[in-house]
């Protein structure tokens, strides 16, 4: 064989490094914008999951409220600024008039370690956050969590008592915010 022959053979039997150099790097190159793609719908799913959650908890807290303000009529029902309301429930009727239970006071309170200030205390990515509580004989429960500052309004025209929630709740850097508005007719 002649020396040109076996020249040519030793060329044609392998890649090359530089070859070899390309191809990886274009191989590094396509799993990168894969893990990349994937990444980023995790996050999305994530978000989107965090959302839902927030959204579930300020339905939750809004049926609540609605519940207890439907049995409630005009007369005895107050609010103490726009984030308070007090009011009393129909338990029934004795003598032919209402029976009203006892006071029942829902309203905007600061998150544990929170203090109205502008600053997020609590390190948690929501500033000057609270919760809502119901206030019943004494006894306080926390219908939820994540209210934004001011995020609980309540305002009464007539026999009507319009609710407003906003929520927000941080997730992978950002902060997600939600909002949810009813109105509730005062029957008694």
């Amino acid at each position: 064989m002649s020396t040109e022959a076996t020249e040519e053979l030793k060329r044609q039997a392998g890649f090359s490094m530089l070859e070899v150099m390309i191809v990886t790097a274009m191989l590094m190159v396509a799993i990168t914008a894969i893990f990349q793609v994937i990444a980023a719908g995790t996050d999305h799913y994530n978000s989107g999951s965090v959302l839902v959650d927030i959204q579930a908890q300020a339905r939750r807290m809004m049926d609540r409220i609605v519940t207890d303000l439907e049995s409630s009529g005009t007369s005895v029902v107050s609010l103490s600024g726009s984030d308070s309301i007090s009011f009393q429930k129909n338990t029934g009727y004795s003598g032919g008039s209402i029976t009203w239970g006892n006071v029942i006071t829902i309203a905007f309170a600061y998150e544990t370690g929170e203090i109205d200030n502008g600053v997020d205390d609590n390190n948690n990515g929501i500033v000057d956050e609270g919760v809502i509580t119901r206030t019943e004989s004494g006894t306080t429960v926390t219908l939820g969590h994540y209210l934004k500052e001011n995020g609980l309004t309540f305002i009464k025209v007539g026999n009507f008592v319009t609710i407003r929630m906003e929520l927000a709740k941080p997730a992978k850097g950002e902060l997600l915010e939600t909002y949810i508005e009813t109105s509730v007719l005062l029957k008694n």
